[in-house]
């Protein structure tokens, strides 16, 4: 394990579907910077204080540190997944519709980082397997529908209103597929 030290910083965890960690991802952690290096330890286990200063060194408390400090203290590794909480999956990831095989793929968005983060989920979180591409077509169907119904001119302001608050909750974080949602209604102007 080449982090071993972070095995329990709640900072180092980040959610994922089962498939996504247990097929695909593993321990495999890439990187285009350096390696961090271990905290060097003691010849002999320690034992009270110096267990205790051992301990505070190794595990971080959480709550005492912010977004830049993480990346000033993980930054130099440069981290080829993308990390959500630090950046945004929509600055560096596109979504491409091919309505022939009615599929829809993860493009890398534009520059070097965005091609990193796209290369390493697509390998290390098999985010382009076939069972996505076609469920997010599925996805962008629903979405393209509501696209028509918002768009048709004889359609009353109400019902306008509501379709603008499904396109609201579709963009909302926890919905299923809401980076691809909010990727084409960005596209369409509608959000």
């Amino acid at each position: 394990m080449t982090y071993w030290w972070l095995a329990y910083d709640f900072d180092n965890y980040v959610f994922a579907c089962q498939i996504c960690n247990q097929i695909y991802k593993g321990d495999h952690f890439p990187i285009s910077g350096q390696l961090l290096e271990s905290p060097l330890m003691p010849n002999a286990q320690p034992n009270g204080i110096q267990l205790t200063q051992l301990v505070q060194a190794l595990v971080r408390d959480v709550t005492l540190t912010n977004d830049e400090e993480l990346v000033a203290l993980w930054g130099t590794e440069e981290a080829d997944l993308i990390h959500p909480y630090l950046e945004d999956p929509a600055d560096l990831l596109a979504y491409e519709a091919d309505d022939a095989n009615r599929e829809v793929w993860i493009r890398a968005g534009a520059g070097a980082r965005a091609t990193r983060a796209h290369d390493a989920a697509v390998k290390f979180l098999g985010l382009n397997r076939e069972e996505l591409r076609r469920l997010r077509y599925e996805q962008l169907g629903i979405l393209r529908i509501l696209k028509l119904s918002f768009d048709e001119p004889r359609l009353g302001e109400a019902t306008k209103a509501t379709i603008r608050a499904k396109f609201d909750e579709m963009s909302r974080p926890a919905y299923p597929f809401a980076g691809l949602n909010r990727f084409f209604l960005r596209e369409w102007n509608l959000l």
